[in-house]
C-alpha cells in the first residue's frame, strides 16, 4: 500500500470517530396554550440533548415576524440536563394582538432555535346574540366574555348602521337595532376598543307595518305604509293579495305604492324586503263601481234620489220623450232587494234637487208637467210618506246646486226662465221648517254646479256662467262666506258630480258638451288645496243621472245619452 493511501485512510477513521462522539442538540417550538387577553402559556421541547451541556434554554418572542435571538426578547428558563417539554408563561400582552415566538437552547455558547409560531392574544368572546330575528327598534342581547363595562368603550354597528349601546358588562352588552334598518339579514360587528371581536352570525330583520295613510282608496290612488324594516326601491317588494303593486318610493319607514287596477275589494297587503315577509299583513280595501240588478222600470232622466240607512230610494223623473213620472221604489243596498212604494202624492216631476237630514229625505223645486215648482216636500221612509213643507222662498229656476252643512241645507246658484243666471242662497232649517237667505255665491251668478262636504265645508265646483262658458273654478263655504280654492283640472263639465271621500272630495262624470258625457274621476285635499286623478267610473258615460252618497255608500245611474236611456244603479261600498 502506497503511503499516500494509508494516509487518507487515517484521515477518514479518525473523522468519523469524531462525528460519533458529537451530538448537536434538537429544539422544536410547541403551540401555545391558555391564551387569554394578557396572557399565554408557550410551549416548547428539547427533542435531542446532543454531547455538548445546555447552558441556557427557554423562548424568544416578538411582535413581528422572523424572531431570532437577535429580534426578539428571551425568557430564560437556565440550564437543562434532559430532553422533554418545557413551558413558560408571558405576561402583559395587548388584547387581540399578535404574537411570534420559537423554543432555544444554548450549547458551548451557539444558539439552537426551533420552528416559529403565530398566535394571536385573546381577544373578547361572543357566545351568543339574541333575538336572532328582530324589528328595527328592538333591543338585541350581545353575550360573551372579556367586555367592558363602560359604554363608550364599545362600538357596535348592524348592517353597517350604528346600533345604540344601551348596558355593558364584563359578559353582557345590550344595544338597540338601528331604526334606519331595511329588512333581512344584517351582519353585526362589535369593537372594543378598537379591536373588532369576531362573530359570524346575522341577525335578521323584520319589517313590520304599523298604519297606512289611509285604509281604502281607488285604483290609480298612492298609499303611504308606514312601519319599520323597510328599505330603498330595489329592496322591497309590496303585493295585494298576492299580486305584485308599483312602489313609487321607499325609506326605511315609509313605502308608497299605487293602487292597482281589477284589485276591488278587501286586499290582504304584504310586504317583504330583501325577501324577509313583515310579520303583520293588513286589509286595505279597493274601492270599486259595482253594478246592480237594473231597476224594474224604464230609463228616466233626472230622478230623484237620495240614501237613508243603506237603502236607495229612487224615482219620479222624465223619459225622452217627455213622459214624467211619480213612482218611486226603494232598493236595498245590501241585498240589492227592489221594493216599490207608494207612488209621490204631488205633481209628477223631474230635475228635482234632493237631499237628506237625518232620516228624513227632501226633495225641492225642479219642472212640473208645465213649470217648475217652488214645493218643498220630505218623505218618511218609516211610513213611506210624504209631506209638504215650506216652499222654497227664492226666484223660480232650474240647474241649482244643493248639500247638507251642520244639519242645515243650502240651495242656491242655478238659471231664472233659461235666461238669467243667479248667486243668491237659502239655508233650510228642518227643525224650524223655515228658509232664510245667506251670503250669496262667491264666484257670482252661475249653474250647472256640483258639490260635496268635508268636515263641515261644503265646495261648490265647475258649472257654466255666461249661459255659455263652461269654467272649472272650485269655491269653499264655511257657513259663513265663500273663498275661491285650486280650480278643478279635469274635462270642463256642468252637473257633474261630487261626493266626500274620507276626508278627500271626489268629483267628475257630468257634462261635457256636443252630446258627450264625461266619466272622469278627480280627488280633492283640502289640506293641500291639491287634485289628483283616480279611477275612472267603470261603467256608461251618461246625462242627468241620479248621484248621491252616505257613510257607506256612493252611487250613480240612471241617466241618458243619445237615445239611449239607462235604468241601472251603480254603487261603490266603503270598508
Amino acid at each position: 500500500m502506497k503511503l499516500s493511501q494509508i494516509y487518507l485512510v487515517l484521515v477518514v477513521f479518525f473523522s468519523c470517530k469524531n462525528d460519533d462522539e458529537i451530538v448537536l442538540p434538537s429544539i422544536k417550538t410547541n403551540a401555545p396554550s391558555a391564551i387569554t387577553f394578557k396572557s399565554v402559556t408557550l410551549g416548547g421541547a428539547l427533542t435531542v440533548k446532543g454531547s455538548a451541556p445546555i447552558g441556557d434554554h427557554g423562548f424568544i418572542w416578538s411582535t413581528s415576524v422572523s424572531v431570532s435571538e437577535t429580534t426578539g426578547t428571551m425568557i430564560s428558563l437556565g440550564e437543562r440536563s434532559e430532553n422533554g417539554s418545557f413551558e413558560a408563561n408571558l405576561n402583559g400582552l395587548n388584547r387581540g394582538g399578535k404574537y411570534y415566538y420559537l423554543a432555544y437552547v444554548i450549547a458551548n455558547n451557539k444558539f439552537y432555535l426551533g420552528n416559529e409560531i403565530e398566535f394571536t392574544a385573546g381577544a373578547h368572546t361572543i357566545t351568543s346574540v339574541s333575538p336572532a330575528s328582530a324589528s328595527a327598534g328592538s333591543k338585541i342581547t350581545i353575550l360573551g366574555s372579556d367586555f367592558v363595562s363602560d359604554p363608550s368603550r364599545i362600538v357596535v354597528s348592524i348592517g353597517g348602521l350604528n346600533a345604540p349601546v344601551i348596558t355593558a358588562t364584563e359578559t353582557q352588552i345590550e344595544v338597540a337595532l338601528p331604526l334606519e334598518s331595511s329588512g333581512g339579514g344584517k351582519s353585526l360587528k362589535v369593537r372594543i376598543d378598537d379591536i373588532e371581536v369576531s362573530f359570524s352570525s346575522n341577525i335578521s330583520v323584520i319589517p313590520v307595518i304599523e298604519n297606512f295613510s289611509k285604509s281604502w282608496g281607488f285604483a290609480g290612488d298612492t298609499v303611504e305604509i308606514l312601519g319599520s324594516g323597510f328599505g330603498n326601491i330595489s329592496e322591497v317588494l309590496v303585493k295585494l293579495n298576492n299580486k305584485n303593486v308599483t312602489v313609487t318610493s321607499a325609506n326605511f319607514n315609509k313605502i308608497n305604492f299605487i293602487v292597482p287596477s281589477n284589485s276591488g275589494g278587501a286586499n290582504s297587503t304584504s310586504v317583504s324586503v330583501n325577501s324577509v315577509s313583515l310579520s303583520n299583513p293588513i286589509i286595505f280595501n279597493v274601492l270599486a263601481w259595482r253594478k246592480l240588478k237594473d231597476l224594474p222600470f224604464v230609463g228616466r232622466r233626472g230622478s230623484t234620489s237620495f240614501i237613508i240607512n243603506d237603502k236607495l230610494y229612487v224615482g219620479l223623473g222624465a223619459s225622452l220623450d217627455n213622459v214624467v213620472y211619480k213612482d218611486f221604489w226603494q232598493v236595498d243596498l245590501q241585498s240589492g232587494a227592489v221594493t216599490k212604494l207608494g207612488d209621490f202624492p204631488g205633481e209628477a216631476r223631474f230635475a228635482n234637487k234632493f237631499f237628506t237630514l237625518g232620516d228624513k229625505g227632501y226633495i225641492v223645486l225642479g219642472y212640473g208637467k208645465n213649470a217648475i215648482v217652488n214645493e218643498l216636500w220630505e218623505f218618511n221612509p218609516g211610513s213611506d210618506s210624504w209631506t209638504m213643507k215650506s216652499p222654497f222662498p227664492g226666484q223660480l229656476r232650474s240647474g241649482t246646486v244643493s248639500f247638507v252643512l251642520n244639519g242645515k241645507a243650502y240651495v242656491g246658484c242655478g238659471i231664472a226662465n233659461g235666461i238669467t243666471s243667479l248667486d243668491d242662497f237659502y239655508q233650510y232649517d228642518p227643525e224650524l221648517e223655515i228658509w232664510e237667505p245667506v251670503a250669496d255665491f262667491g264666484g257670482g251668478p252661475i249653474y250647472g254646479q256640483g258639490s260635496f262636504v268635508i268636515d263641515n265645508k261644503a265646495y261648490l265646483v265647475a258649472g257654466v256662467k255666461n249661459n255659455s262658458t263652461l269654467v272649472s273654478e272650485l269655491w269653499e263655504f264655511d257657513g259663513s262666506g265663500w273663498r275661491q280654492r285650486a280650480s278643478y283640472p279635469g274635462q270642463l263639465i256642468t252637473d257633474g258630480f261630487g261626493f266626500n271621500y274620507g276626508g278627500f272630495g271626489c268629483f267628475g262624470f257630468g257634462w261635457i258638451g256636443s252630446n258627450d258625457a264625461g266619466i272622469e274621476n278627480w280627488k280633492y285635499k283640502p289640506s293641500s288645496n291639491y287634485w289628483k286623478k283616480v279611477e275612472n267610473f267603470s261603467g256608461p258615460p251618461r246625462f242627468d243621472a241620479a248621484s248621491g252618497s252616505s257613510e257607506k255608500y256612493w252611487y250613480f245611474g240612471l241617466g241618458y245619452k243619445g237615445n239611449t236611456e239607462y235604468s241601472d244603479i251603480w254603487i261603490v261600498e266603503l270598508p
